[in-house]
């Protein structure tokens, strides 16, 4: 897990933890970074909870919406929680690859 400070942190393609603020709460999630612009914001598709990780054995895994329209948006830099590590490789069907394990100890943040 690593700090992002700058826009020169991240990379298009590489995955982070961000955090959205609302007004009584503060959520988290899992995305993948479309665009870095210089001015500190960043365009994300996000990620969601697949339903099949459930088992207190598996670790969460995640896929990508299938509604593209409704999973991207631009976030500042300052919501960057931390960069993710790459995701861990998955074997079996073709749909079963599409979904992403991440390497890290979630605990604290329960990501959407």
């Amino acid at each position: 897990m690593t700090e992002v400070n700058q826009p020169s942190d991240i990379k298009e393609d590489e995955f982070a933890l961000v955090k959205f603020s609302a007004r009584k709460s503060v959520q988290y999630y899992f995305a993948q970074v479309s665009d870095v612009f210089e001015d500190g914001d960043v365009t994300f598709k996000f990620l969601k909870r697949s339903s099949h990780s459930k088992l207190a054995s598996e670790r969460p895994s995640f896929i990508f919406s299938m509604d593209t329209d409704e999973s991207e948006f631009t976030q500042n830099l300052k919501d960057i929680v931390f960069k993710l590590p790459v995701p861990l490789n998955r074997r079996g069907t073709k749909r079963y690859q599409q979904r992403f394990v991440f390497p890290v100890d979630l605990s604290g943040y329960n990501p959407q």
